[in-house]
């Protein structure tokens, strides 16, 4: 013979201790399961600003390394002949010379202005009739500016 729930006659004290059971084992269920999410979010959260932080200095390297390397095209192509100041060469060392001054510090955008003023200075310069030392003092100038921004 079988007992169903309905033949068994359970007292208060098992009804409340049976809800007990049942209540305290979905409690610990869902305060772990809480604190198990607010532990991986803050794992993910933090993976995140690792991952952001990476990107960003990947892209700030580029952007040094662009930035020196345009630098030092423009000085090489303009070593004998001045520029208007309108080319594309030119308006692209601008670009990646205004981005380096958004993403980076003081000291770096500081270095990075001393090192276009530099080179500025030389390519405008119309190079026929100057005096030799003065272009190479220019040029030392350049070199000073390349190796400090290098330095930061």
């Amino acid at each position: 013979m079988f007992i169903t729930l309905w033949d068994t006659k359970m007292t208060k004290l098992e009804v409340i201790d049976s809800a007990l059971k049942i209540g305290l084992g979905s409690l610990i269920t869902a305060v772990s399961g809480y604190i198990i999410l607010l532990l991986t979010q803050k794992h993910e959260i933090a993976k995140e600003e690792k991952t952001t932080a990476y990107k960003l200095n990947e892209h700030k390297k580029w952007l040094y390394v662009e930035l020196l390397t345009q630098s030092q095209i423009l000085v090489q192509t303009y070593y004998d002949n001045a520029s208007n100041g309108k080319g594309e060469d030119y308006l692209n060392y601008l670009r990646i010379y205004n981005e380096v001054q958004i993403v980076t510090n003081n000291e770096i955008r500081h270095a990075a202005f001393e090192l276009l003023t530099a080179v500025q200075q030389f390519i405008v310069i119309r190079k026929e009739g100057q005096e030799r030392n003065l272009l190479l003092e220019m040029r030392k100038r350049i070199d000073k500016a390349i190796a400090f921004f290098q330095c930061i």
